[in-house]
């Protein structure tokens, strides 16, 4: 490749030189080229537009699920807009988490889904925090001497509405989901 492009590597620095006309004018077309941005997205999306954010269009487009709002909507009134386990009533970090992971609509129902602040359901998805038998919040050892620590053995808020409890069987199988919980049950 050396020969080809007239790319060498001085010892001394690290630095790449490119000592060939022909070489460098190679890599100057590469990088002085505008990328082509005028073209639609295979998914119907509008082109870019220079200014525009494309991480996080492409993180709504991946964390949007269909019914998501609608989900999030019911448990904000059926949690009295209150973080179940954190008792937050700060409503831009309240997230609609669901029990049982979505498998398509028919999963997005009350009573597998709890409003937990942002961070708490990061933890619940990552199965760091849990809910056992007795509806009382656990936290996972590693998370036992944290911030997090505080909430362990405390009852989990529940709605008003019996109706919109937490699902009994999905916050079982959350709780087997846990391999700590698990072991410290049985110790």
């Amino acid at each position: 490749m050396a020969a080809a492009t007239g790319i060498t590597v001085p010892a001394s620095n690290g630095r790449i030189e490119v000592k060939d006309p022909k070489g460098r004018a190679y890599l100057r077309g590469l990088f002085e080229k505008e990328p082509d941005f005028d073209q639609a997205f295979s998914d119907g999306l509008a082109a870019y537009a220079p200014g525009d954010d494309l991480r996080k269009r492409a993180q709504r487009d991946i964390a949007v699920r269909q019914g998501q709002g609608q989900f999030r909507n019911s448990l904000i009134d059926s949690y009295d807009s209150t973080c179940a386990v954190t008792g937050s009533t700060v409503l831009a970090v309240l997230e609609a988490a669901h029990i049982d992971r979505y498998y398509g609509v028919h999963t997005n129902h009350v009573t597998n889904g709890l409003l937990l602040r942002a961070d708490i359901h990061t933890l619940f998805d990552l199965q760091r925090i849990t809910i056992d038998q007795d509806v009382r919040i656990r936290v996972g050892p590693d998370l036992i001497h944290t911030e997090y620590g505080s909430h362990e053995g405390k009852p989990l808020r529940l709605p008003e509405n019996p109706s919109h409890h937490p699902d009994r069987d999905a916050l079982r199988r959350h709780w087997e989901s846990c391999d700590w919980a698990n072991i410290s049950q049985s110790s």
